[in-house]
C-alpha cells in the first residue's frame, strides 16, 4: 500500500504526524484549505496539486511484483530528491514517484514529504478468507504459496507444522481473518473523523495490533509453546540460518515443498543428498563438507528422518549412522528446525556430537521376519544388569566357619553324637548346610 508522511509545518501541529494511506484508484489535492490533504501555509495555493494512485485490480492482488503507480501533478514545479539525485518538475508538469521519494512542493519549503511503498502481503489457506475487493482497494497483496514478500498468514489455528514457518522467518506473524476484516474497516472510516483510538487509515495508517487477533491453539500444539511472545514478529529470525550449511538425507533428490519454502524463507544454504546413492559417497561427501569446517566457516548441520530412511535401505541404514558418528557428527529431527526457529534459538541445529548424546535409536535396527519377532537386537541391556551386579550384588548367607588354630573341645561320647545326628540331618536335601556353631552345640544336649 502506498503511504505518504507530511512534515510538522508549524508549532500548532504536533511534533510527530502519523502516515496516511493512499488508497488505490484515489486522487488526493493538495492545498492549504479545503483540500483532501492540508497544507496551511502561505507558499502553497489553495489549489497547489495532487497525488494520483492508479487502479488495483483483482488479478494484481495475487500479483506481488505488480504496485499501483502513484503520481503528483502540480500547478507549480516541485523538487523530488530520489537516490541522492534531485528532480527539478515544470510547472504543470506530473511525475510518477518512487518508494522513499522526498518532494518540496515549493522553494519555501524546508522539509519534504516522503511517500513509501509498504509490501502488505498475506498468505492464505482459502481464497475464501477476504474479500479480494477490499485488498485491491488499499493494496494489499495475497499469496496462495510461499512468497518472500509475505508478512502475515491468516489462519484461525495455530499447529506449529512447518507451512507457518516461513512467515515467521520473514519477520511475520500469524493472525486471523477478523485481524484482516479489522483493517478493512479501518480503511473505509470516514476522514477527518474527531480525535479518537481509531480513525480512518487515510488519517493514521496503523495497522490493528497482531496480539488481539492472534489464531487459537491447536490441541496438537505442545504445551510450552502455547504462548503469545512467541507467535509475536521477531527480526531475529530473518538472519536465523546465517553461518550454517543444512545437509538433509531424503528419499529423492528435492526437498518436500514444505521444508523448501522453509529454507527459503531463511535464506538458509543447504544441500540434499538421496540415501539411495549409499553410505561411501555420502560419508565422502560428509568428509569434505565437515572437513572445511572452522570457526570462520558454516557450521555443518544434518536433517533427516531415520524412521523413513530405515525403511527406505534398511539395514544399511546403520551404515549411514556409524560413519556419520566416526567423525562426530549426528543427525537431528525435522522437527529442531521449527523447535529452533519457535524458540529463536540457532544453537538447538547443532549436530556436533557430545559424549553423553544418545546414539540413533535405529542404528542396530534389522528388519523382523516374522510378525511377532523382534525388529531389534537389544544389545545395552545385557551390559546394564552385569554392571548392576558388580554395583550392587546380591545377598548371599555368611557361613560360619571355624579357624585353623580354633581347637573345638568335645569328649568322644559326644562327638559320636553329634557325628549320628549329622548324618541324619545331612540326608534331608531341603535343609541347608548347618553352622559350625550349632554343630558344636550339639554334644551337650
Amino acid at each position: 500500500m502506498w503511504i505518504i508522511t507530511l512534515p510538522r509545518f508549524g508549532e500548532e501541529e504536533p511534533e510527530i504526524r502519523p502516515p496516511r494511506l493512499l488508497k488505490c484508484g484515489k486522487e488526493y489535492s493538495v492545498g492549504r484549505k479545503d483540500a483532501r490533504i492540508i497544507i496551511n501555509q502561505p507558499w502553497i495555493s489553495r489549489e497547489h496539486g495532487s497525488f494520483i494512485v492508479s487502479q488495483h485490480t483483482d488479478n494484481d492482488v495475487f500479483d506481488v511484483q505488480k504496485i499501483p503507480t502513484l503520481e503528483y501533478t502540480g500547478v507549480k514545479g516541485c523538487i523530488i530528491l530520489r537516490d541522492g539525485e534531485t528532480i527539478q518538475t515544470p510547472k504543470g508538469g506530473t511525475v510518477v514517484l518512487k518508494h522513499g521519494d522526498q518532494i518540496s512542493l515549493a522553494v519555501k519549503m524546508k522539509t519534504p514529504i516522503s511517500v513509501a511503498w509498504s509490501d502488505i502481503a498475506w498468505f492464505i489457506e482459502s481464497a475464501d478468507d477476504v474479500k479480494i475487493s477490499e485488498c485491491a482497494s488499499i493494496g494489499v497483496k495475497l499469496c496462495v504459496e510461499y512468497d518472500p514478500k509475505m508478512n502475515r498468514h491468516i489462519t484461525e489455528e495455530i499447529t506449529g507444522e512447518p507451512n507457518q514457518l516461513p512467515v515467521l522467518l520473514r519477520g511475520g506473524c500469524l493472525v486471523t481473518r477478523e485481524w484482516a476484516l479489522e483493517l478493512f474497516r479501518r480503511a473505509n472510516l470516514p476522514s477527518d473523523l474527531p480525535s479518537t483510538d481509531i480513525v480512518s487509515l487515510e488519517d493514521a495508517c496503523h495497522l490493528p495490533p497482531t496480539d488481539d487477533f492472534l489464531p487459537s491453539f491447536s490441541s496438537i500444539l505442545p504445551r510450552q509453546l502455547r504462548a503469545t511472545e512467541i507467535w509475536r514478529p521477531n527480526d531475529l529470525r530473518r538472519t536465523f540460518f546465517a553461518g550454517r550449511v543444512l545437509v538433509f538425507l531424503i528419499e529423492g533428490k528435492m526437498l518436500p515443498t514444505t521444508w523448501k519454502d522453509v529454507m527459503n524463507a531463511g535464506d538458509a544454504t543447504y544441500e540434499v543428498f538421496n540415501v539411495h546413492d549409499g553410505s561411501k559417497k555420502w560419508i565422502t561427501r560428509l568428509t569434505r563438507l565437515h572437513g572445511k569446517t572452522t570457526e570462520a566457516s558454516p557450521t555443518v548441520v544434518l536433517i533427516t528422518d531415520e524412521e523413513a530412511m530405515f525403511a527406505a535401505v534398511g539395514e544399511s541404514w546403520k551404515e549411514f549412522v556409524r560413519d556419520t558418528d566416526r567423525i562426530g557428527l549426528r543427525f537431528l529431527p525435522y522437527s529442531k528446525i521449527s523447535e529452533a526457529v519457535l524458540w529463536v534459538k540457532p544453537n538447538i541445529l547443532k549436530s556436533i556430537s557430545d559424549p553423553g548424546d544418545a546414539p540413533s535409536q535405529l542404528a542396530d535396527q534389522v528388519p523382523g521376519s516374522l510378525a511377532d519377532e523382534p525388529s531389534s537386537i537389544e544389545i545395552t541391556q545385557p551390559t546394564r544388569r552385569r554392571r548392576e551386579r558388580s554395583e550392587t550384588p546380591a545377598l548371599v548367607p555368611e557361613r560360619a566357619s571355624v579357624a585353623p588354630s580354633e581347637v573345638v573341645s568335645v569328649n568322644e561320647d559326644e562327638f559320636a553324637n553329634a557325628r549320628t545326628k549329622l548324618k541324619r540331618r545331612v540326608r534331608q536335601p531341603s535343609v541347608e548346610p548347618t553352622p559350625a556353631s550349632q554343630l558344636t552345640g550339639l554334644g551337650r544336649e
